[in-house]
């Protein structure tokens, strides 16, 4: 606007006026020829030149001024542009800080929640504020985004958190322009309580064997059980073979051979606990003359009733609040298959069987089976173990159980290892059978009964035959062959024990899951001052920058 003003100024200084022209009559003498001369009135040539210059000099004084006035508007503008540039990055660079701590809020909030009774679980959202222009938002995923299946901690996948929580910050006037900061911690859960277990629990992990019910159990030989064992009724030790004295001798010269470095073969070390008065006096003699395992007189003392057969299980979870994970259904038979648990999608290595189960050769299996029905184990190069999880106690893991299921049948010539706490709600049993099958089975076992019946070729063996013609003998037999056991070799019986059932080596706890419960719960004394209820406890394992 200025410049045209400008323009339209310098072109009215330089319009030619139009002069005043009068005309003069000047008297000349006769000689001379009298001539009109005409002039401008009023102006000379050098007074239009003057003029002229003059308005050059005003055109160019105003243009400097307008000039002037135009760089200092220019300039005001600038600064006043850029001190309200300043000031914006200084208000944003404050919604910044505002926003992270807001952010930083919301981490803490979200903690504390997880550590609440009332927390929501995975997939659960918390919101906030913390001025009227500061808010938060947290939510809930499972897992660690920063693990993989090659990471040397993926094992501990299914124990952690992702917290994620998003801040905003805003100025007053415009709160559709926030300030927006988002960070995640990755969070893990401390172990401090299992979901309750039934009443007797404990007690049944007290033994290597432990009766569930008032029933006859049976044991041929050759078998071995290491440890306390628990009967409620009779029990029948080698009642089919050898005969009398042959029995007699055969358990005395099994414990004379320990002492010998030859190992410990007896079908039980003891203590064993039974109603004395049940028993017969074979098996007491056995026992505490020949063995030189421990009795001791108990009355039948079964478990309480909250020791039930678990519920069709379909999922579980590791926690409250936690993921739920879909166990997997097996069918009726298993065979040349390896079942492995997933920190992702079945951390416990849980199956399933609604039926009978039949467990065929090269079969692995690492978790735990439950089967609504009897598991029979028909093949070799069979090894059940279970999956450790994360312990109460520094150093103890714990598991759940290995096997759950009614009757577990080992067929003739079977070769099975059972790493774990076997659970059953029916009879262990090993029937008549041909050849001897290996058994192994290192943790705990409750049962109704234990049936371990005869080989056959035993059963028709002429044991007082053999007896005489050892003592006959004996005097000059030198090294193993000094023992009954072992000099009964030559004539082809295998008298090394080829079931074992034997307690674990290492500490391990073995924890009994009801079908509706989680693994762990939060700890009786985990109540804050502001929640009497107790919440679950977790540690902050990394913090990351979206």
């Amino acid at each position: 606007m200025l410049l045209a003003f400008l323009c339209v100024f310098l072109h009215g200084t330089e319009r030619e006026e139009t002069p005043v022209v009068v005309t003069m009559d000047y008297l000349y003498p006769p000689s001379q020829t009298m001539t009109r001369r005409r002039c401008p009135f009023g102006f000379s040539s050098e007074l239009a030149s003057l003029r002229d210059a003059r308005s050059q000099r005003q055109g160019f004084i105003l243009l400097i001024v307008i000039l002037t006035i135009i760089s200092a508007m220019a300039l005001t503008y600038v600064v006043a542009s850029t001190s309200r540039l300043n000031m914006r990055k200084v208000r944003n660079a404050q919604l910044h800080k505002s926003a992270i701590a807001a952010t930083e809020t919301g981490l803490s909030v979200g903690l504390a929640n997880m550590c609440s009774s009332n927390w929501g679980g995975i997939g659960s959202r918390v919101t906030g504020t913390c001025s009227i222009n500061q808010a938060f938002e947290v939510t809930y995923e499972h897992g660690d985004p920063t693990l993989d299946p090659a990471s040397p901690e993926w094992t501990n996948y299914p124990y952690r958190v992702t917290i994620r929580a998003v801040g905003k910050a805003w100025h007053p006037e415009e709160p559709e322009y926030p300030a927006i900061q988002k960070r995640s911690w990755v969070v893990q859960l401390v172990p401090r309580a299992v979901a309750a277990e039934p009443s007797d629990w404990s007690r049944i992990l007290d033994y290597t064997f432990f009766q569930t019910v008032v029933a006859t159990s049976s044991v041929e030989i050759p078998v071995r059980i290491v440890g306390k064992c628990r009967f409620q009724h009779t029990l029948n030790l080698a009642a089919k073979y050898p005969t009398s004295n042959p029995r007699q001798r055969y358990m005395s010269d099994l414990y004379d051979m320990i002492s010998a470095g030859y190992g410990d073969w007896r079908p039980f070390t003891g203590p064993i606990y039974f109603p004395v008065s049940s028993q017969p006096l074979d098996t007491i003699d056995l026992l505490v003359n020949r063995l030189r395992a421990s009795i001791t007189g108990a009355w039948a003392n079964l478990p309480a009733s909250d020791l039930t057969f678990p519920q069709e299980p379909t999922s579980y979870c590791l926690y409250p609040g936690g993921k739920s994970y879909s166990i997997p259904r097996l069918g009726s038979t298993l065979e040349n298959t390896t079942l492995s648990p997933d920190p992702e999608s079945n951390p416990c290595g849980i199956v399933y069987a609604p039926g009978n189960i039949t467990i065929r050769s090269n079969v692995t299996i690492r978790g735990s089976l439950f089967c609504n029905g009897d598991v029979r184990i028909e093949g070799t190069n069979i090894v059940i173990g279970g999956q450790p999880i994360w312990g109460i106690e520094a150093n103890v893991s714990a598991e759940l159980p290995v096997i759950v299921c009614k009757n577990l049948n080992f067929k003739a010539g079977s070769a099975c290892q059972i790493d774990g706490m076997v659970g059953l709600f029916g009879e262990l049993q090993a029937p008549k059978t041909p050849t001897l099958t290996n058994v192994r089975i290192t943790g705990r076992v409750f049962a109704t009964a234990i049936k371990i019946d005869s080989l056959s070729p035993w059963e028709s063996f002429d044991w007082d035959k053999a007896l005489a013609q050892f003592i006959k003998e004996k005097d000059s037999l030198t090294g193993e062959n000094r023992y009954f056991p072992l000099w009964l070799r030559q004539y082809g019986l295998d008298v090394t024990p080829r079931l074992v059932i034997q307690p674990p080596q290492e500490n391990r706890y073995f924890h009994w899951k009801r079908s509706t419960d989680p693994v762990y719960v939060p700890a009786d004394s985990d109540t804050t001052s502001i929640d009497s209820k107790p919440g679950l406890r977790w540690e902050v394992i990394r913090e990351l920058h979206d």
